[in-house]
């Protein structure tokens, strides 16, 4: 039973394919870190550019919206030095204010400090004057137009009677120091819009847009007509009040995760150029994937090519173990043919070894028997008494037949009842034998043949066999890791209480208990001897038998 535990343990290791596939993903591991630290490192360096890209629209962005309302503010600082106007010559002032108008495609209007319409180039002549202004927006900036009396770019804000959106820039014309009209030029939220030009980057998702110092759109590069005038996000609106430029993560408000920066241009308006953060993750992402895939692969491969070669050189070694087990069984060996130099140095050393390992045997068993001849031959002519040289011949025929059994058995053990078979056939015992079927080690081979010569000697010498109707039974059985072995003789005289134990049984005790870690019991009967005998299998010793 312990041989074979044995056996079966040294076969818990990993196969070849599997330590060729650890192999191949060592190797691998390291070239992966280092391209994902580098791709990593790259699409960081990436992001970083497309924030770069980010500031830079923002800027020019900014610039061209302050530029825009700078050509308008120019426009009607022209228009303010007519002539026409300074004389009140309104219907020729008129002419140019429409001029003007149709160059920038806008609309002009000159209005009273109270705000009250004088003309307007979009209603025609003769038509009656616009209502006053009633945004508060355009209000606001006809005050601050009057109290400055500076040019002022208004917020956005509806004008009366149109009911659409405008953003104008306010000239107050100034006459002997004082404001004595309003001249205005309002221009589209979409003319705004224009000069955020987003080209490809538009489509990509980026957004482009404009609020004024209220913090309401004006321009918008996506779905203009749905948020104008929609309020800035608190968070943006926050950081605006904060500072005159500057990047946050933010949302949109048509609900996208974006990156947004910005810029407070000269005018007070706040150009915003926002990139969603799945078009500045993208670096990442593709570097992710492309990681992904190129691990998968070079995975597969490796399993792959660890599994195909490690069968390639599992398929050797496993003929290199076969042949040593075909050698150890002393069988004809597989043919083969191996590819690996290693391998195949291995299986010619063993098949030397095992050649050597034959003559050894053989030559072993030649001097061994040699010896117990010369052995016997020496006994025959030194002991006298027909007794004694009985005994000492029986010894040397017992270790004789255990010797002759290993042999046979190339040392790898003898059956339990094939050796007591023998022993006893020699002592001419017919005795009665059994129990399962057990494979003796070689040690236990020659120590129990000593113990059995020594019984069957006692027995006929002082036990059951010195009558004709005497018998011995010989039975052996497993209990626990351990094998009890009983010797009982039958119809035997009586062994007297006074007897004592005489050399040969000596002999086999020691036999059972310093060379098999075992205990012998003698207990004297009234038909003969019984001996019981418990024998571990495997003790400190070494093992004593397997299961067969």
């Amino acid at each position: 039973m312990s041989g074979r535990g044995e056996a079966s343990g040294s076969s818990r290791g990993l196969s070849i394919k599997i330590h060729l596939i650890a192999f191949g993903l060592l190797c691998f591991l390291p070239a992966f870190v280092a391209a994902a630290v580098g791709g990593l490192d790259l699409a960081k360096r990436e992001r970083g550019r497309v924030q770069e890209d980010l500031r830079r629209l923002v800027e020019g962005f900014s610039i061209a919206v302050d530029a825009e309302m700078a050509q308008l503010t120019k426009s009607m600082q022209a228009l303010a030095t007519s002539r026409a106007l300074s004389d009140g010559d309104f219907e020729a002032f008129r002419s140019q204010a429409m001029q003007v108008a149709q160059d920038n495609d806008a609309a002009i209007a000159l209005r009273e400090p109270s705000g009250q319409h004088i003309f307007n180039t979009v209603i025609e002549p003769g038509t009656a004057p616009m209502p006053l202004t009633s945004d508060p927006v355009m209000r606001a900036a006809d005050a601050r137009a009057i109290a400055t009396g500076q040019p002022v770019t208004s917020d956005l804000y509806v004008a009366t009677g149109a009911r659409r959106p405008f953003v104008s820039v306010v000239m107050p014309i100034v006459k002997d120091g004082k404001v004595a009209a309003l001249l205005s030029i309002a221009a589209t939220p979409e003319r705004v819009t224009r000069q955020l030009r987003l080209g490809p980057l538009g489509q990509a998702g980026w957004l482009g847009a404009v609020v004024g110092t209220d913090n309401r759109v004006i321009a918008r590069t996506r779905e203009l007509d749905r948020f104008v005038g929609a309020p800035a996000t608190g968070d943006l609106a926050a950081a605006i009040k904060a500072s005159r430029a500057g990047v946050l993560p933010s949302v949109t408000l048509d609900g996208v995760a974006v990156l947004t920066g910005f810029r407070t241009g000269a005018n007070g308006w706040t150009t915003i150029v926002a990139v969603p953060e799945a078009v500045l993750n993208e670096p990442v992402r593709r570097v992710t994937q492309l990681l992904t895939v190129a691990g998968l692969i070079v995975l597969l491969v490796t399993v792959t090519g660890g599994w195909i070669y490690g069968r390639f050189i599992g398929r050797e070694l496993d003929t290199l173990a076969e042949n040593a087990r075909r050698m150890q069984r002393h069988t004809p060996l597989k043919p083969f043919k191996l590819s690996i130099r290693e391998v195949a140095t291995a299986q010619q050393a063993l098949t030397q070894a095992g050649h050597n390992a034959e003559e050894l045997l053989r030559e072993l068993d030649h001097r061994v028997k040699n010896t117990l001849s010369v052995v016997q031959a020496i006994a025959a002519r030194t002991v006298s008494d027909p007794g004694e040289k009985r005994t000492m011949s029986g010894r040397v025929a017992a270790l004789t037949r255990a010797h002759e059994a290993l042999s046979q058995a190339r040392w790898e053990g003898v059956a339990l009842d094939r050796l007591l078979r023998g022993i006893l056939d020699d002592a001419g015992l017919g005795a009665t034998m059994g129990g399962p079927a057990l494979t003796l080690s070689p040690r236990a081979t020659t120590s129990l043949a000593q113990v059995v010569q020594e019984l069957a000697d006692n027995a006929r010498s002082h036990g059951a066999l010195t009558v004709p109707e005497g018998r011995v039974d010989v039975t052996w059985t497993l209990v626990g890791d351990a094998v009890e072995l009983t010797w009982v003789e039958k119809n035997g005289p009586a062994v007297p209480d006074t007897f004592k134990p005489g050399f040969g049984l000596k002999v086999a005790e020691l036999c059972v208990v310093r060379q098999l870690n075992g205990v012998l019991a003698i207990r004297p009967a009234t038909t003969g001897w019984t001996v019981v005998m418990t024998i571990p299998l495997r003790s400190p010793l070494g093992v004593a038998a397997t299961l067969a």
